[in-house]
């Protein structure tokens, strides 16, 4: 067009259209509150797993001290077992309540490869709730389970 016309008879000129690049102050915020709540429950997760390891390990402490008292081996091999299984419940594994035998310690060794239950004092475990007087060494049972716990690394489910 020609610019010699009046102003009145002009196009009207458009703004430029909006960029969605650099986005506005506000995403910025949202994404750095994401980012920072992500952070947070990861260490939330940590914690919570850390200290579920920590109450497990002092209530297998608590188990074996009751267990210097009574001295009945079978006690201490179901409250162990107990333990165990309510310790993997809690970190969100489902199966864990209803292995027995073999398959239970296969189980146990799955999220521990550093200690190896089967070929340790705590194969009892296997076998030691379901005989009248079983022969256990407590404090390798404990011990090997005392690893076991410290050493556990829950597996992803898919």
């Amino acid at each position: 067009m020609p610019s010699s016309l009046p102003p009145e008879f002009r196009d009207i000129e458009l703004p430029n259209a909006i960029s969605w690049w650099p986005p506005a102050p506000g995403w910025w915020l949202l994404l750095l509150l994401f980012l920072v709540s992500l952070i947070l429950a990861w260490f939330t997760w940590r914690w919570w797993q850390n200290g579920l390891r920590r109450s497990a390990i002092s209530e297998l402490e608590e188990i074996y001290n009751q267990h210097l008292h009574h001295g009945d081996d079978q006690q201490l091999v179901r409250q162990i077992n107990i333990l165990l299984r309510r310790f993997l419940l809690a970190s969100g594994d489902k199966q864990a309540a209803s292995l027995t035998g073999e398959d239970w310690l296969c189980h146990l060794e799955q999220f521990c490869t550093t200690a190896k239950i089967r070929h340790s004092e705590a194969r009892v475990l296997a076998v030691g709730p379901y005989q009248s007087n079983p022969t256990v060494d407590s404090e390798k049972l404990v011990g090997a389970v005392q690893v076991w716990l410290k050493q556990y690394k829950a597996q992803r489910q898919l």
